[in-house]
């Protein structure tokens, strides 16, 4: 059989090619026809009329359908950001307020034409934090529990914890999303319990250097008088007695070591600098290290409350260093940086474990405690090559913690 070329099947004509198809016809090819195919012609063109129609009716529906799920799912979305429990924002990429619900407004005391278009660095005493913020955000990151404070209308400030991302569209940030919660009678809170801690160990400072400490030189006494008596028969218990006494002497010394660690920070002349430096001499004496402050006192804190928690995360990272890194060199930084303070301590101790066992760190959970209280944040890593470095940094205005319960 000699090849022949096969053709394909046609595929079925769309209802726009048969509709095109029956009105191609002129009026002299319709003058020319048959009543029978007139009448055929325009049969096919009401059914393809009908065809029509009813595609159409399935398609409105559809769209209306669309339509009604669109603006159902609007308005629940419109419902959740309005009736949320906690504070939502919509911040553009120039930083100004786009959106916000009811429980930002009722957080801030504000009503919403107070805020739209606005800048979100007015809502907060921080504007470096602020732009620390949306420069985050602006880097595509996604910020998670970022502590901050927030200035109502009155002048009162509020705790709040930041959960933000952006919302990205072909490479650009159209707006970033904010999602506020307010702390407040947590930190509060937490600043009563701090000062309950600071009275407590006052009392036991007191205790020590008060009681203990007397006691100990009652017995430092005895030893040299029981030293004196058997000098003279007995060399070899003079000898002990006089062993006996240094140990009591060295004892004493370090129970008011401890107690003075364990008394609160007393006013100085150069303020937290100058207590800063006090520790890390007392440091230096107590644990054979080498511990140094490297700093200056021109950073004003407001309130002694606020000196005193940056004195004790000082004091417990030190602590920390000697006891649990073994440090052999430990430095103390204070310095100013815009309207924040910046307190750092290094040393080269064996550095934090990868993990905590369950139970293990207590200390660094206060120091950041102690921190937030503040308006600021505490850091603790590993340093390369070992050690540790803890960085506290805090607004120079920072707030004073709630008034201290009475003995």
């Amino acid at each position: 059989m000699g090849n022949k070329a096969r053709t394909r099947p046609k595929p079925p004509a769309s209802l726009r090619q048969r509709a095109e198809a029956a009105l191609r016809p002129t009026r002299a090819d319709l003058a020319g026809m048959s009543a029978r195919a007139v009448r055929k012609l325009l049969h096919e063109l009401r059914l393809q009329q009908i065809e029509l129609e009813e595609r159409v009716g399935r398609r409105t529906a559809e769209l209306q359908a669309a339509n009604v799920a669109l603006q159902a799912s609007e308005r629940t979305l419109a419902d959740f950001f309005a009736a949320a429990p906690m504070g939502l924002l919509w911040v553009a990429s120039d930083g100004c307020i786009l959106r916000v619900n009811q429980a930002q407004l009722t957080l801030l005391g504000r009503r919403g034409e107070d805020l739209f278009g606005r800048p979100l660095a007015e809502l907060f005493p921080d504007a470096e934090l602020v732009a620390d913020l949306l420069a985050r955000l602006a880097r595509k990151e996604t910020l998670h529990n970022y502590p901050g404070r927030l200035r109502r209308k009155d002048g009162s400030l509020r705790h709040i914890l930041i959960n933000a991302n952006g919302l990205w569209e072909k490479g650009k940030l159209v707006h970033s999303r904010w999602f506020v919660r307010d702390v407040t009678p947590r930190v509060e809170l937490e600043q009563e319990m701090l000062l309950i801690g600071e009275r407590v160990q006052r009392r036991i400072g007191q205790d020590l250097h008060d009681d203990l400490c007397q006691q100990l030189a009652g017995i430092e006494f005895l030893s040299r008088a029981l030293e004196r008596r058997l000098a003279a028969n007995s060399p070899t218990e003079a000898a002990r007695a006089r062993q006996l006494a240094q140990l009591t002497r060295q004892a004493i010394a370090h129970t008011r070591g401890l107690a003075r660690g364990m008394s609160l920070l007393e006013p100085e002349p150069g303020g937290l600098a100058a207590a800063l430096r006090n520790l890390a001499s007392h440091t230096k004496k107590l644990f054979h290290c080498d511990c140094r402050f490297r700093g200056h006192s021109a950073a004003p804190l407001e309130g002694r409350d606020a000196e005193i928690h940056l004195y004790r995360i000082a004091h417990e990272a030190v602590a920390n260093a000697v006891k649990h890194g073994k440090a052999k060199h430990i430095e103390i930084g204070l310095r100013r940086k815009g309207n924040r303070i910046v307190l750092s301590v290094q040393d080269d101790g064996t550095g934090l474990p990868a993990k905590l066992r369950r139970g293990k760190g207590l200390g660094l959970r206060i120091m950041d405690c102690r921190a937030r209280a503040l308006g600021g944040s505490l850091a603790v890593r590993r340093r390369q090559g070992g050690g540790t470095a803890l960085l506290c940094s805090v607004p120079t205005a920072a707030i004073k913690p709630a008034s201290q319960p009475k003995a």
